[in-house]
């Protein structure tokens, strides 16, 4: 590695840390005088609240905000760069734009194996940590879940409109049994609540069975039965829950609420699909940044800056609108995922090839 690679990678190494530094400080702070009246009234001391709870908040964004820090990292450095004239220096001796691109990559990409390994194990870790602080302390868990629709077993569907954890109370209650394509028994229920070791009590029950060619119906005030379900399967907080599993253990969900045919299993595809296209979102939007700041413009770093900005925020809008189009229509969730990718990627060409006219 030359003197000059090595100059690069010191260079862009404590842009991205100074760049870690200010948001973890600022965020940090900014979280700790709006939660202060929170963590007074549960009598927790300030060192309890950083190591127990900062300690895993701060690095839970850093983690989840990882590409577009190493994006902004790099075009505030390669601006600076510019700005002194360094980089007009480089190309007047010989260096083609490629091989001063060769660095940035390689800082990149160890970045980018770095938080591939974070997105599969740790961030999970910090969330998880996360989630049980806000829980305990600060009472941020969701304990209501509605319009859910769960398999079960092969055959056999329950769908059911409320559910709330605290009372252990569920409402409108269906259990529809199929042999077949047929419907041969259907249990309906004005409430049903949970008595533990998988059994439930319904209230309010009415029972239809079709016996040969005839309709049996059964009504009852109360009826004690066991269902092969708890309601921790009813997750009410399925996002944060999600991103306390391992890829392994998302995996193996996936897999179990396929089987159970739920409603949300895209979405569930989206969030694995996710970990794994962010790392390459770093190294697209790097070259991109560097690209683009590479050039020594009137307005200086500023410019540059706000160019990024731009492009950051434009990046996050049009990946929200193609998970939306994923959810919301038959659009597939792996291209949800990765079409911002593809387009920024097409830019990325297309300004790599603007900047080498120049």
């Amino acid at each position: 590695m030359k003197i000059l690679d090595r100059y690069i990678l010191r260079g862009l190494t404590l842009s991205w840390l100074a760049t870690l530094l200010i948001f973890a400080l600022i965020t940090t702070v900014w979280d700790i005088a709006e939660r202060v009246d929170d963590f007074y009234e549960n009598d927790l001391s300030m060192w309890f609240v950083l190591t127990h709870y900062y300690a895993y908040l701060t690095p839970y964004f850093l983690i989840m905000l990882m590409p577009f820090f190493v994006f902004i990292a790099a075009v505030f450095y390669t601006s600076r760069l510019a700005d002194r004239m360094e980089i007009v220096a480089m190309f007047t001796g010989g260096m083609s734009f490629f091989r001063f691109l060769l660095p940035y990559m390689f800082w990149a990409g160890v970045i980018a194996v770095a938080l591939a390994y974070s997105y599969h194990n740790l961030h999970p870790h910090v969330a998880r940590e996360k989630l049980r602080f806000e829980n305990e302390f600060l009472g941020w868990a969701i304990t209501w879940t509605d319009n859910t629709v769960l398999e079960l077993q092969p055959g056999t569907i329950m769908l059911f409109r409320t559910y709330s954890m605290e009372d252990s109370i569920g409402y409108n209650l269906v259990i529809d049994q199929f042999n077949g394509i047929n419907l041969y028994k259907r249990t309906i229920a004005n409430q049903f609540i949970w008595r533990g070791d998988s059994s439930w009590l319904f209230k309010g029950v009415f029972i239809r069975s079709l016996k040969s060619t005839k309709h049996v119906i059964k009504k009852t005030d109360s009826l004690l039965t066991i269902l092969p379900v708890t309601p921790e399967d009813f997750d009410p907080d399925i996002e944060y829950s999600i991103e306390a599993m391992t890829t392994k253990q998302l995996k193996a969900f996936i897999k179990e609420e396929e089987q159970r045919g739920s409603e949300k299993i895209k979405y569930y595809y989206i969030k694995l699909y996710e970990r794994y296209a962010m790392p390459f979102t770093l190294i697209i939007l790097t070259l991109l940044g560097v690209t683009i700041a590479s050039r020594k413009v009137r307005g200086g770093t500023g410019l540059h800056i706000a160019i990024g900005l731009a492009i950051g925020f434009s990046y996050i809008f049009v990946s929200r609108l193609t998970t939306i189009l994923a959810l919301k229509t038959p659009f597939p969730a792996w291209l949800g995922v990765w079409l911002p990718n593809f387009i920024y990627l097409l830019v990325t060409a297309i300004v790599i090839l603007w900047r080498l006219r120049y």
